[in-house]
């Protein structure tokens, strides 16, 4: 792959005013400083917003049970169709490659002004703006991983949904491009990051996707990064973060054709050479990556096959309370606040009953849970060990299946979700960390 002349004296204009830097471990817990979350270190908020909002989990794999319900969707052009097959979607993909998207996230950070203090104020703890400015004045560098940074504002965009479905998995992102001004950059911020100092240091950072034909290296010509258009979240051609006073490189085009100018430029409209910038196929891999769960999903009754002698259905029953009580918690707290977004609340937990389970004790694994299950929905295998190390709601375990993956499993076999339906045999692995929650909050709205 290449990056023509005319890209490449773009980047450098860029690179006369921030600096760049390749993260391959962004902890899962920035995306709550990005996002304003009261509960830094766990995955509380994400979780009830992935389940409990009126385009979550439960609420939309009800209306998916309708067969054309997700066709309708895909005509109407607006975000909210699209959330939760693109939250699922973005989640399979996480699992799939291991947190190594085809394209990078873009992050920017800029550090507090150490004289200024914020100080609580009630009625202003949704505010993503205000949370984001926490009182920890302190300094801290970006590079120190062993916990979030207190004394930054960092923004992500593009890659929002992608940071978001980290902390929902609770493992970190693999492939993030880092950017801070120079203005307020010191040597020791990142001293522990790789920096990108040329145009070259960017060329490995976006895998095209293969849709079309095989991936060849010389088949790529244009990286295109600069784009012409006015849309009014562009600045010198490209995204602009007002909070960090950063742009970031966003690939607008990965074209097989040498086009020497930016994205709406008449070079470009004089081409109709193919795109091979994965964001191109996005829309259509996360409508095709939904098809079939709900229905597979409520043809059987979820069923968990255990060896353990614990009462393992009032142990999940007991996840399940927790979690509800959370979620009404955050609803109260929400709803009271001025102009929320009402597709963003936390509001459909009575849902949740409709999603039913039941445990079946056995002596041993079943060698095929698939043909133990009938052939039929989804099974779930909980060994004896990990029955209390189980501290999620069940279904959220149903976020590691898709119509043409057989099962999912932790990498000792001792936790497995099986689709019991599918003729493939695809696997993947599900994370030791996924199981890593914390159980009991304060329900203070801290900051730290």
């Amino acid at each position: 792959m290449r990056i023509n002349d005319f890209n490449r004296e773009y980047i450098k204009s860029i690179l006369k005013n921030q600096r760049f830097f390749l993260m391959d471990n962004v902890p899962w817990q920035w995306f709550n400083y990005e996002s304003g979350k009261w509960f830094k270190n766990s995955n509380l908020h994400t979780r009830c917003d992935f389940l409990f909002t009126k385009t979550g989990f439960f609420a939309e794999t009800l209306k998916e049970l309708d067969e054309h319900y997700i066709e309708n969707e895909r005509k109407k052009y607006q975000d909210f169709a699209y959330r939760h097959r693109q939250t699922r979607y973005i989640a399979q993909e996480f699992i799939d490659t291991n947190g190594v998207f085809n394209n990078p996230i873009h992050l920017s950070a800029k550090p507090l002004d150490g004289k200024r203090r914020i100080e609580p104020r009630k009625g202003y703890f949704e505010s993503v703006e205000y949370i984001r400015k926490v009182k920890d004045l302190n300094a801290l560098e970006l590079s120190d991983f062993e916990k979030p940074p207190l004394t930054w504002i960092i923004i992500c965009h593009p890659g929002y949904t992608r940071f978001r479905t980290s902390c929902f998995l609770q493992q970190n992102i693999k492939k993030a491009i880092l950017t801070i001004n120079n203005e307020t950059y010191k040597e020791e911020m990142c001293e522990n990051l790789k920096e990108l100092k040329t145009p070259d240091d960017f060329l490995g950072l976006w895998k095209p996707h293969d849709k079309f034909i095989a991936y060849n290296e010389d088949k790529w010509a244009t990286f295109s990064f600069n784009n012409l258009r006015g849309d009014s979240d562009l600045v010198n051609g490209t995204k602009w973060h007002k909070q960090t006073e950063c742009n970031v490189l966003k690939l607008w085009r990965l074209s097989e054709k040498d086009i020497s100018g930016p994205l709406g430029s008449v070079q470009y409209r004089d081409t109709t050479k193919r795109d091979y910038n994965h964001t191109r196929v996005y829309y259509d891999e996360f409508f095709e990556s939904s098809k079939d769960i709900a229905k597979i999903m409520f043809e059987k009754t979820l069923t968990i096959y255990t060896n353990s002698k614990l009462d393992v259905k009032e142990i999940l029953d007991e996840n399940r309370v927790k979690l509800l009580y959370y979620a009404e918690f955050m609803h109260e707290i929400q709803k009271g606040k001025k102009d929320y977004n009402s597709n963003l609340l936390v509001s459909e937990m009575d849902l949740i009953h409709k999603f039913k389970f039941e445990v079946v004790f056995v002596e041993d694994k079943p060698v095929d849970i698939a043909q133990y299950n009938k052939n039929k929905g989804f099974a779930i295998w909980i060994d004896k060990d990990m029955v209390e190390n189980i501290n999620r709601e069940i279904y959220e375990l149903l976020y590691y299946t898709r119509w043409d993956i057989k099962s999912a499993a932790t990498r000792d076999g001792k936790v497995e979700v099986v689709n019991c339906r599918t003729k493939f045999d695809t696997k993947w692995v599900i994370e030791d960390s996924f199981f890593e929650i914390e159980q009991e909050y304060d329900r203070e709205r801290y900051w730290l």
